[in-house]
């Protein structure tokens, strides 16, 4: 809770706040699950390939998983909001 409370309080909120003001929107909850979805199926299948490989293929999955949900790339969710929510999956899939 505290380490909440002090990145809350620190200049780092303020760095990331525009990302968590994008992910509270109606498609940001829909990314997160792309996202998580697509790194646990890349890191399963894609073992000898480089990151920037993976990085691609989630990527990839990500747009296609969006794009069947109807969600529009380049409009409802932005090229750097995907690679954002690739690298937060990326940290959240090492957590115990």
């Amino acid at each position: 809770m505290w380490e909440k409370m002090k990145m809350a309080m620190s200049s780092v909120f303020d760095f990331v706040l525009p990302f968590l003001r994008q992910m509270m929107k109606s498609a940001g909850p829909v990314l997160a699950s792309a996202a998580l979805s697509a790194v646990k199926a890349v890191a399963a299948n894609a073992a000898g390939s480089t990151d920037a490989e993976k990085r691609d293929l989630a990527f990839q999955a990500i747009v296609v998983d969006l794009q069947s949900q109807g969600i529009k790339i380049g409009i409802d969710v932005g090229t750097s909001m995907i690679n954002a929510a690739i690298e937060l999956a990326v940290i959240k899939s090492k957590e115990p």
